[in-house]
């Protein structure tokens, strides 16, 4: 940051094309319709960064499978007795998912959450604020394709424009 001319200009004796000698923790949220390279760009995102690459199924299993009392009660409600989970229950999850060690040492980078309004505002209540959100949007025609498995994912091109 002291020296912005070395990454930016070749003139000047730009050597690298990224800092690395920049700390990056990214907080990431890739939201998107079904098959529109949401977990690609996880991914991706997630190998060049470093970041830990999250999925709301999964936070919400490694919790059930624990043995504290508070999981014990998601256990019940959920797979004993079927229900869904309240918005404020997710987030609590989220929070204590990105409290982790890895997550606060690398940054984050989560797929498809959150899906509503009422998420998104408890997420800013709780102060999980994603630097970026990127909305993968792309002709619901490709995505039924991919979905479908018609397509043999020539329609990178499709996601990437």
């Amino acid at each position: 940051m002291l020296e912005p001319s070395k990454y930016t200009n070749p003139l000047f004796g730009a050597q690298e094309a990224v800092p690395t000698d920049l700390i990056i923790k990214p907080a990431v949220s890739v939201l998107g319709q079904p098959k529109s390279g949401k977990t690609t760009l996880c991914q991706t995102i997630a190998s060049k960064t470093g970041a830990v690459y999250l999925k709301m199924e999964e936070i919400i299993e490694e919790n059930i499978k624990r043995d504290a009392g508070y999981a014990a009660n998601l256990r019940q409600l959920t797979m004993v007795q079927g229900a869904s989970f309240e918005a404020e229950d997710l987030i609590k999850l989220l929070v204590r998912r990105l409290q982790s060690k890895d997550c606060r040492q690398n940054g984050w980078v989560i797929e498809n959450f959150p899906q509503t309004k009422e998420q998104a505002i408890l997420m800013a209540k709780s102060n999980i604020l994603p630097q970026n959100v990127f909305n993968m949007q792309m002709d619901p025609c490709v995505s039924y394709k991919r979905a479908k498995g018609m397509n043999d994912f020539d329609c990178i091109g499709d996601v990437l424009k």
